[in-house]
């Protein structure tokens, strides 16, 4: 849900899974959240455990990386420290997995931006 408490207490939009969210990270342009969810189901999208939306409207994105296991995703974890100083350079995820967009990760994964 995004919220911009400066102007109105209602949210600007709402983003629903199909399960519970136990992680969320975001940089200025991207939400990441993580779980024991299979999908946006509003969107009509499969995401298993892993998932993004952009932070100004909350249209899912097309990162679709999936993570196994049977609870999902419990962590997640941006990295600064980019090419710029304090931009983001990567996500860290932690959860009950083996594998993540199709490589053996026991337990932990990263992206790099």
């Amino acid at each position: 849900m995004g919220l911009r408490p400066t102007l109105s207490s209602l949210p600007l939009y709402r983003v629903r899974t199909s399960g519970d969210v136990q992680a969320i990270a975001a940089t200025a342009d991207e939400v990441y959240v993580g779980g024991h969810f299979s999908g946006f189901p509003e969107a009509k999208l499969n995401r298993l455990h892993l998932g993004s939306f952009l932070a100004a409207d909350g249209a899912p994105t097309a990162w679709d990386p999936g993570a196994n296991g049977t609870y999902g995703v419990w962590a997640l974890g941006l990295t600064r420290d980019g090419p710029v100083a304090g931009t983001v350079d990567a996500l860290s995820v932690g959860g009950d997995f083996t594998r993540v967009a199709g490589a053996a990760r026991r337990g932990y994964a990263r992206f790099l931006f």
